[in-house]
């Protein structure tokens, strides 16, 4: 999930403001269906786990809740590492060379 970005930039080019909003309109929901993909594979799994054990005691209903929360943060940090990365592939498009001016991405 986390190299999974929501933004893609070709760094040699240089776009229209409109063609560059649609471009990453496109490629976002694209990447947005991979992501709900991914989670709907994940639940899956957790669900075909949890059916092994569902008629035991609370104990294990406690412990299967921790794990899920568990899972839940792994999720989390993954989405805001992807993030991160959209935001620093961004910062390296624009700033491509720190001694000079930033670079254009759009006309």
């Amino acid at each position: 999930m986390s190299n999974l970005l929501m933004l893609k930039i070709d760094q040699k080019r240089i776009y229209e403001r409109n063609e560059f909003n649609d471009y990453q309109h496109k490629y976002r929901s694209r990447a947005v269906l991979r992501l709900a993909k991914l989670y709907k594979k994940i639940t899956l799994v957790l669900r075909k786990f949890f059916e092994m054990f569902k008629e035991d005691g609370q104990e294990v209903k406690v412990q299967w809740l921790k794990y899920l929360k568990k899972i839940d943060g792994i999720v989390e940090e993954a989405l805001i590492l992807n993030v991160r990365r959209c935001l620093e592939l961004l910062h390296r498009t624009v700033h491509r060379d720190v001694r000079g001016p930033p670079a254009a991405i759009l006309k």
